[in-house]
């Protein structure tokens, strides 16, 4: 893989970048301002939103590593992709039990 790349390929990375940060950092500032207007400060800690919020964090990241693998030209070994899917439905599961249990 071509290690150096130029500048609109730089650009349109950068862009992608500053998306996945926003929309990852929206949902959280809304939950937060969202607690404060409502409720006291310390139920912003306390809120079983937070698992909601990692679940779909969790989700988002397996999507995303998916499609970098299925995407990319290097050679991918399958059961350490394997490994790392299982991992992060085992955290999507912890989440979502938490958030309704």
């Amino acid at each position: 893989m071509n290690s150096t790349l130029s500048l609109k390929e730089r650009k349109a990375t950068f862009a992608e970048l500053k998306a996945e940060y926003l929309f990852i950092a929206i949902p959280f500032l809304l939950l937060i301002s969202i607690k404060i207007y409502i409720s006291t400060w310390q139920e912003i800690i306390t809120s079983p939103d937070w698992s909601l919020a990692s679940c779909l964090i969790f989700g988002q990241i397996t999507s995303k590593v998916s499609k970098a693998v299925a995407c990319s030209n290097t050679k991918t070994s399958e059961h350490f992709f394997g490994w790392y899917t299982a991992k992060r439905f085992l955290l999507v599961v912890i989440s979502i039990a938490a958030y309704f249990g």
